[in-house]
């Protein structure tokens, strides 16, 4: 499900908590997002640019199932690679979904970079609790096919 207002709406939210990016490896917050639903992949959101982080298995169905969004091929180590681009942004203030990325995992992606990470919690969670009218359509269309199966 594509909505480029989701992303909008999460860059707003990382300007006032004074973040340049956040890093999300929740592949439902994923989904949300971009519409990827592919595994071993993170997405990167800067205020300037959207990325997928994947490997060969997934590049093809990520360039198919997201628009505007920048495909990472990653060779070998997902946190490698997550952390060069984050250092290739010249980024000073990321944010990582801290429900989702064990401490050791930010840890590796900030040593490599030799800068701190930010945990958040339920970031992307408060912006999934509102629902956009897509949404709202489809949650409607569901409780009438249930209500039809239940009669």
């Amino acid at each position: 499900m594509r909505n480029p207002d989701r992303v909008d709406r999460l860059k707003s939210r990382l300007r006032r908590l004074g973040l340049d990016a956040l890093l999300i490896s929740n592949p439902s917050n994923i989904y949300y997002l971009s519409g990827f639903n592919g595994h071993d992949s993170y997405s990167l959101i800067t205020q300037d640019r959207k990325y997928i982080i994947t490997d060969f298995r997934y590049t093809e169905q990520a360039e198919k199932e997201t628009e505007g969004f920048e495909i990472i091929d990653r060779p070998s180590s997902l946190f490698k690679k997550t952390a060069s681009l984050i250092a290739k942004c010249s980024l000073k203030r990321t944010g990582f979904e801290s429900s989702h990325l064990t401490v050791g995992e930010a840890d590796i992606i900030s040593g490599s970079i030799n800068k701190k990470l930010y945990s958040t919690f339920g970031l992307i969670g408060k912006l999934r609790a509102i629902k956009d009218q897509q949404e709202i359509k489809l949650i409607k269309r569901a409780a009438a096919i249930a209500k039809k199966a239940y009669k």
